[in-house]
């Protein structure tokens, strides 16, 4: 069975012009060739969850400038007797927050606010009349933990002094500890002077926080991965067959065979898939998708050949069976 089916993926991408003669296998045999090729087509997903060795850089481009052009921080999450804890950088030090820049697949304002106070109280902090009434998501640092809040921010009953607070909030405000996020120290006072400093203390803490929660990410992350990738290799599958039974209709080849031409053609495309591990994805996708559509060209061309030879042979047998029949009676 694993020579098979290794003929099989070896003639698939080395030789488009052979795969027409695997289309008639049995459904259950296509669809193990498909689970083969979509946990190839996962893998680069699943690498990528395992080896993470800092915040992904669009993320972490946007903080750093957020808190570079923003007046400096002073506070400071340090590791006091094995505890962490915020601590302020000067003795005077007051509420500060930070807006952060528009960050991909996030449709919110973000802030990221600080407070050793006991109570948080949004008045403590002069907030910019261009948030007003917009969406927010609050990131409080306190004393020994983190609170997470979301909803609009506005001042109090339409007045216009400095009363202000958090209305229309869809979620009731969340809090963790620092040891339960698994955050390690930040001194975010050299984030305004430093930012090759300080973009080094948000990876530290980036992966901290992944391998305090690694267990919970694969929880989630392999389960996401998994269901993402079926739904995106069947998507681009249908599409393409789809498309391909348009511009061959003339030749009334079964859309199931079409379907299964397509799968097997798929080969290089998660092949090259896989490589992007090592070079750009974008590149590699092209180049995989490019292949993979000559592959099913090359592929359609002999199995609709292959199907012509096969009519015309039966049309002959059939009329030489005919003649037999007619000479018998004579």
């Amino acid at each position: 069975m694993e020579a098979i089916m290794y003929t099989k993926f070896k003639e698939c991408l080395l030789k488009p012009s052979k795969i027409g003669k695997y289309v008639d296998d049995k459904m259950s045999k296509t669809i193990l060739y498909f689970i083969l090729l979509l946990l190839i087509y996962i893998l680069p997903s699943f690498v990528s969850l395992i080896s993470v060795k800092q915040m992904p850089t669009d993320y972490s481009n946007v903080i750093v400038e957020s808190f570079a052009k923003s007046s400096s921080i002073n506070y400071k999450l340090e590791n006091v007797n094995g505890k962490l804890n915020l601590n302020k950088t000067i003795d005077d030090a007051q509420p500060q927050y930070v807006e952060i820049g528009t960050i991909v697949g996030i449709d919110m304002n973000i802030l990221v606010l600080f407070n050793t106070n006991e109570s948080i109280d949004l008045n403590s902090y002069d907030f910019s009349s261009d948030l007003m009434n917009k969406n927010v998501i609050l990131f409080t640092f306190a004393k020994e933990g983190m609170y997470i809040s979301m909803g609009t921010l506005k001042l109090s009953n339409g007045s216009t002094d400095k009363t202000q607070e958090l209305a229309n909030t869809s979620n009731k405000q969340l809090y963790y500890s620092y040891e339960k996020l698994g955050l390690s120290e930040i001194d975010f006072s050299v984030a305004s002077s430093n930012k090759t400093t300080f973009r080094n203390y948000l990876d530290n803490s980036y992966i901290s926080m992944y391998q305090k929660n690694l267990a919970l990410i694969l929880l989630i992350g392999i389960p996401y991965i998994l269901i993402s990738g079926i739904l995106s290799l069947l998507v681009e599958v249908l599409v393409l067959a789809l498309l391909i039974k348009i511009l061959y209709g003339r030749f009334n080849v079964h859309f199931g065979a079409i379907c299964k031409i397509v799968i097997l053609a798929y080969t290089p495309r998660v092949i090259f898939n896989l490589l992007s591990i090592f070079w750009s994805s974008i590149i590699m996708y092209f180049i995989g998708q490019f292949l993979t559509i000559i592959y099913v060209t090359i592929a359609l061309r002999y199995y609709i050949i292959k199907n012509i030879g096969t009519n015309i042979s039966n049309i002959i047998r059939g009329k030489d069976s005919s003649q037999g029949d007619n000479n018998n009676e004579l």
